[in-house]
């Protein structure tokens, strides 16, 4: 009957470590999908200043990138951008997201385009707040 009581007792432990880390996880894909969701809204405003808040400082050609930004936004209108989000992985300060997008516009010239592609989206996360690290495929933006 001790033995029985031990055991018993035995199972009441702590969870394993895999269930602890669930709910972090789903914390991370929580915060990445709200992100996404804050840079889609502002892309579709079309305005370079509003959307680069959400690029780090060391994004790889942050110069290039918001030259060529303002540029497409100066030539299209009617944005819409929207992000399906396959994959969430999180390691240190570096919040990973694998992404298919659909992007629509109207150039200057009345043209209505519909692109499609899938990226790896990088993102540093400091105090709780991301901005976009790197992109690595297909470009959603521009």
């Amino acid at each position: 009957m001790v033995s029985v009581s031990l055991f018993l007792l035995g199972m009441a432990g702590a969870p394993s470590r895999p269930e602890a880390q669930e709910p972090a996880a789903a914390g991370v894909d929580i915060q990445a999908e709200s992100f996404l969701t804050g840079m889609e809204s502002a892309y579709e405003a079309g305005r370079a200043y509003s959307f680069m808040p959400f690029v780090d400082l060391d994004f790889e050609s942050r110069i290039a990138f918001n030259g060529n930004l303002e540029d497409y936004f100066n030539s299209h209108s009617n944005l819409s951008l929207y992000f399906v989000t396959d994959s969430v992985t999180a390691d240190k300060d570096k919040i990973s997201v694998r992404l298919h997008w659909f992007r629509k516009a109207m150039d200057n010239s009345g043209a209505f385009s519909k692109v499609t592609g899938s990226s790896q989206l990088v993102f540093k996360s400091k105090g709780g707040i991301l901005t976009l690290l790197y992109i690595r495929g297909d470009n959603p933006f521009f």
